[in-house]
């Protein structure tokens, strides 16, 4: 009962983000804001470890950066980095660019459209989105069409 109702108040005061799914492209929607990234981003090593240089496009400076294709049929990544983990600082780029982070109640994401991945993620693009948006900062994740209660 008390789940319930928190539940309730976290639809209703949390903002909701809208993300329109494709292997390309990501689409982010917020009431009148909308952000089109392509799925993808750049990363420099620094003192072994790797940070985020560009999400999306190219980086702007010059330093020798590794292009991460989201859902590229590639398997093998360089070194250490993880897809998972670069799906996540995607995700956590977007939020940051759409989300006012100083307000109490964190967002809602919606996506739409996911089964686009089924081809590439086999079925698990559910579990795989749900882990980033969550680890993103969403408060709640729904999957338009997909209802996690029955089987697919």
């Amino acid at each position: 009962m008390a789940q319930d109702l928190i539940v309730t108040m976290w639809r209703k005061l949390g903002a909701k983000i809208t993300i329109e799914v494709s292997p390309s492209v990501f689409t982010f929607y917020k009431k009148d804001k909308i952000l089109s990234l392509e799925t993808y981003l750049y990363l420099n090593e620094r003192e072994g470890k790797h940070i985020v240089a560009a999400v999306g496009q190219p980086p702007a400076n010059s330093e020798p950066s590794i292009r991460i294709d989201l859902f590229s049929r590639e398997r093998a990544l360089p070194g250490t980095i993880r897809r998972i983990e670069c799906l996540e600082a995607f995700m956590k780029y977007a939020m940051a660019e759409l989300y006012n982070h100083k307000t109490f109640f964190r967002p809602r994401v919606c996506f739409k459209n996911s089964e686009s991945l089924s081809p590439l993620l086999l079925g698990y693009q559910w579990p795989v989105l749900k882990l980033a948006a969550e680890s993103a900062g969403a408060s709640i994740v729904e999957f338009e069409g997909y209802d996690w209660g029955k089987p697919q």
